[in-house]
């Protein structure tokens, strides 16, 4: 009897395991890290994203389409993208690869609001001088994420300001996908507490070739 109980056991203990320990336990890990190729950036990409602001309780669609090359005040070769929302308000980021860098500059301003050091990978870190202070981003994790009519692989990006004036807040997150780029961003900012927070979620992407 006890040799028929320790089989019981052990049958009980096979069929439970595979049950525990489930896939969607796991991060997601990738056979190989995120390269600056698989980040679209080509003239007439375009993606479009809903926006909705927290505060406000606002919801707008955001359009973002990769119009034209052009050079920089320090020479870097840029591409540059048009956002436009539904209201017609128009705003206009310049993209350019410096390394294994991409940066992010708004109006031709003299430092980017964002860079991407690539390869993308967990744990990689970064920071970022502003006139406003230091950003401090890491690559917390990957995972399974909904961009349109699919689920990819994506890597979270999260990024916090060591500010130079006392009590200003200012962040994101954001998600990357191989092949398709930001398809989800939260930012926040504010003085003392968060008054402004915006999340955006990619709802089409047309890349250049279609």
């Amino acid at each position: 009897m006890k040799t028929f109980s320790k089989i019981i056991i052990l049958i009980l203990v096979a069929i439970w395991l595979p049950l525990g320990c489930s896939d969607d336990d796991n991060p997601v890990q990738s056979e190989a890290p995120f390269a600056m190729d698989a980040f679209p950036m080509a003239v007439g990409n375009k993606w479009v994203y809903s926006v909705t602001d927290t505060i406000l309780d606002k919801v707008d669609t955001i359009s973002v389409l990769a119009i034209d090359t052009t050079t920089l005040f320090n020479n870097e070769f840029a591409y540059v993208w048009l956002y436009s929302d539904t209201g017609y308000t128009m705003n206009i980021d310049f993209v350019s690869v410096v390394g294994d860098t991409a940066k992010f500059y708004r109006n031709r301003s003299a430092e980017p609001w964002r860079i991407l050091v690539f390869p993308i990978e967990v744990g990689q870190n970064w920071t970022l001088s502003k006139d406003v202070g230091i950003d401090t981003s890491q690559v917390m994790v990957e995972e399974m994420i909904s961009v349109p009519f699919e689920e990819s692989n994506a890597f979270r990006i999260d990024t916090e300001l060591i500010p130079r004036i006392m009590d200003a807040i200012e962040g994101s997150s954001v998600w990357i996908a191989p092949g398709v780029g930001m398809v989800r961003m939260e930012y926040y900012s504010g003085f003392r507490i968060i008054d402004s927070y915006e999340i955006w979620e990619l709802i089409d992407y047309l890349p250049a070739s279609e």
